[in-house]
């Protein structure tokens, strides 16, 4: 079977298949900006913020990247912390 046609058949039957995903639901959070001198009261730059975004992290990006697949993802949140209902919102409209 020729390469390309044994990763599409790998590919195809993500969708006849569960998956349970057990790991750390992240957001990574990223700060985008210039740093134009450094802090005269430590030795840290001063960053002059031009943009700020969030992306999935840790389990929550496999489990982004396994549903664009067509799996069916099993999984369920442990921590109620802040940033969770953000997560949620995130993965439902990458599903959209």
């Amino acid at each position: 079977m020729p390469k390309n046609k044994f990763i599409e058949n790998i590919v195809e039957n993500f969708k006849n298949i569960k998956i349970a995903v057990i790991g750390d639901l992240m957001l990574d959070e990223y700060v985008i900006g210039k740093v134009e001198r450094i802090s005269p009261e430590a030795p840290v730059p001063v960053v002059k913020v031009l943009e700020e975004k969030s992306v999935l992290g840790g389990a929550a990006n496999v489990v982004n990247n396994l549903a664009h697949l067509g799996a069916k993802i099993i999984w369920h949140i442990w921590e109620q912390k802040l940033f969770v209902v953000e997560l949620l919102e995130m993965m439902q409209m990458e599903k959209n």
